[in-house]
């Protein structure tokens, strides 16, 4: 495991790597991806690595990420484009479609009553700016024909992930107490 430069505020955790290792399995060979949520880069740099991604963009709302995002992408993300956007999904306006897009997004919704008290931390782990419905209408949007977006979260969510999905072609897969979530545009 490549040893990635992490805030203290929050460290990436294995469901980010869980879903690396679903979507590889999955064979599939895209040119352009975008991580939704990026931190500190580790789902986008890790697909780019083991899938020769040579386009690879960084969806990010919180510029406390910069320093660590930078620094991954320099170290070790070797591939003909990165770009990184800074702002939230909702607000974003894909400028390009993607073959992949992929997300850890945050795992509790405010009125749950989960909020850290560190406001830098809340935003990582609370959906403080977007909420679910955003996330996938967004991404099933910019996705290119026959693209695949992934998501990874908690059996706990499973009954707002289902509410936001709605009439999108939602697949859930549920491995080690985590689910990955996949819309496709095919």
């Amino acid at each position: 495991m490549t040893d990635y430069q992490q805030p203290e505020f929050y460290r990436f955790n294995e469901d980010s790597l869980a879903l690396v290792k679903e979507i590889v399995s999955q064979g599939f060979q895209p040119e352009k991806i975008l991580d939704i949520g990026a931190g500190s880069g580790v789902i986008g740099i890790e697909l780019a690595q083991k899938l020769r991604i040579p386009v690879v963009h960084f969806l990010e709302l919180q510029k406390e990420w910069a320093p660590f995002l930078s620094a991954n992408i320099e170290t070790y993300l070797k591939v003909s484009e990165v770009k990184i956007f800074w702002n939230s999904v909702g607000r974003w306006i894909p400028e390009t479609k993607y073959d992949l897009i992929v997300a850890n997004p945050p795992y509790y919704l405010p009125e749950n009553g989960r909020l850290s008290p560190d406001p830098v931390r809340a935003r990582c782990r609370s959906f403080l700016e977007d909420n679910w419905e955003t996330l996938f209408a967004k991404s099933f949007s910019a996705l290119k024909p026959h693209g695949h977006a992934f998501f990874v979260t908690t059996p706990d969510n499973l009954g707002h992930v289902k509410r936001a999905a709605r009439d999108l072609p939602l697949r859930i897969i549920e491995k080690n107490n985590i689910l990955i979530l996949r819309i496709s545009s095919e």
